[in-house]
């Protein structure tokens, strides 16, 4: 399965949009990928400052221009007095045979406010809807964040798996690993068991 490739979709649900990346984007991008939850959680460079958020601009132009390149958005999000801002990254990483791995991380602003999971349903929509058959969502063991996000989207839950995630210092981590299905409503919160030791 090959996905289109630029220009960028756009996604748009209420105050949340999927756009694509610009160069203004800079400033957030430093901002999100120097946030010590974002640090905790994923494997951004440490230190990171702006030449690392223009690289990841152009790695993100070049993977658009792929026909089977991961596709990444910019998270932008609209407050109440109608001001836009950036809000994160989220991206799909086509496998093959319909299937995709999610990733998505939030500039801390727009944290508590739902932003994050509808970006997510806006995007498995836009997947499946171009033929997608199942996304696969990854964390780390411990980002109950995340987990809640995948949860809210109608995830089902499968397991934990040992040492799976390479970390920036070299060791690897163990990973929760949940999938949502063409036929899935991710509208619907998963009512399965979730990560172990997790109270609801």
């Amino acid at each position: 399965m090959t996905t289109p490739t630029a220009p960028v979709p756009e996604l748009v649900d209420g105050p949340v949009r999927l756009r694509a990346h610009r160069d203004d984007d800079v400033p957030g991008i430093v901002e999100q990928c120097t946030d010590p939850d974002s640090v905790r959680w994923t494997t951004v460079p440490r230190p990171y400052g702006e030449d690392d958020a223009r690289g990841f601009l152009d790695l993100v132009r070049a993977a658009w221009a792929d026909p089977r390149g991961h596709r990444y958005w910019a998270v932008e999000w609209t407050d109440d007095d109608g001001v836009p801002h950036f809000a994160g990254t989220i991206d799909l990483r086509p496998r093959g045979s319909g299937g995709a791995e999610i990733g998505f991380g939030l500039h801390p602003a727009a944290r508590g406010r739902h932003v994050m999971t509808t970006a997510v349903r806006l995007l498995a929509r836009w997947w499946f809807e171009g033929g997608g058959r199942r996304i696969t969502w990854w964390a780390n063991v411990g980002n109950v964040a995340s987990w809640r996000v995948a949860r809210a989207c109608g995830f089902t839950w499968h397991a934990v798996v040992p040492e799976y995630l390479p970390m920036p210092d070299g060791t690897l981590a163990d990973a929760w690993v949940a999938s949502l299905g063409a036929d899935d409503d991710p509208h619907r919160t998963s009512d399965l068991d979730g990560p172990p030791g997790l109270d609801d």
